[in-house]
C-alpha cells in the first residue's frame, strides 16, 4: 500500500538501498522527511517512502500522512522536493500544499516502541487535540470552531494549531 508523498532516491544504489530500508529520517536544512516503511496503524501499513514529519514536544514527531484505517486510505495529491544529493521524488498534484494539507491528517508518533518493540502511532484527533491545548482555552476554542470534523482534523489545521501552541515548529 503506497501512501508516502516523498520516495528518496540517490544515483549511488547502496545509498538508495540504505535511505529506503535502514534510514529513519532524512533533514533538508529544517524539514525533516519520516521513512514509513515499518509504520502500521490500525494493522494497515503506511506503505513505502517518506512522508513530512515535525518534532514535537521534545521526544516525539508529529507525521503528516492520507488517513489511514479500515478502508479509509484515499488518494490525494503528492508534492516533490530536493534534498543536497538526493532527490525525493513524488507524483505532482494539480493541489497546491495547503490544499494537500487540507486533505492529509496528523499521527503522532512516539520515540520510543512499546514492550514488544512496535512504534506507538496515535491519530491526532480532536480528543487529542483537546486534552493538549486543554491549559490553553483560547487556542483549544479557535480549534474546535475551525469548522467540522473534517477541516478541524485536517494537517493544515492540525499543523498551525500545533506550532501556535509552540508544540511543534513549521
Amino acid at each position: 500500500m503506497q501512501s508516502s508523498d516523498y520516495h528518496i532516491v540517490s544515483s549511488d544504489k547502496n545509498l538508495s538501498d540504505k535511505l529506503n530500508k535502514k534510514a529513519y529520517a532524512v533533514m533538508d536544512g529544517d524539514t525533516l522527511y519520516v521513512n514509513c516503511r515499518d509504520y502500521r496503524y490500525q494493522g494497515v501499513s503506511f506503505g513505502p517512502g517518506y512522508v513530512r514529519g515535525y518534532r514535537y514536544d521534545g521526544n516525539k514527531i508529529c507525521i503528516v500522512n492520507q488517513k489511514i484505517g479500515s478502508g479509509e486510505l484515499v488518494a490525494a495529491g503528492a508534492i516533490g522536493a530536493v534534498v543536497p544529493g538526493i532527490v525525493a521524488a513524488a507524483a505532482v498534484g494539480a493541489v497546491g500544499q495547503e490544499l494537500m494539507l487540507a486533505n492529509k491528517v496528523c499521527y503522532l508518533v512516539d520515540s520510543e516502541p512499546d514492550q514488544k518493540g512496535k512504534t506507538k502511532i496515535k491519530y491526532i484527533n480532536d480528543k487529542l487535540m483537546n486534552e493538549v491545548l486543554a491549559d490553553n482555552e483560547a487556542l483549544r476554542s479557535k480549534y474546535n470552531a475551525a469548522g467540522d470534523k473534517f477541516t478541524r482534523q485536517s494537517a493544515a489545521n492540525v499543523i498551525q494549531t500545533l506550532a501556535e501552541a509552540g508544540l511543534i515548529k513549521k
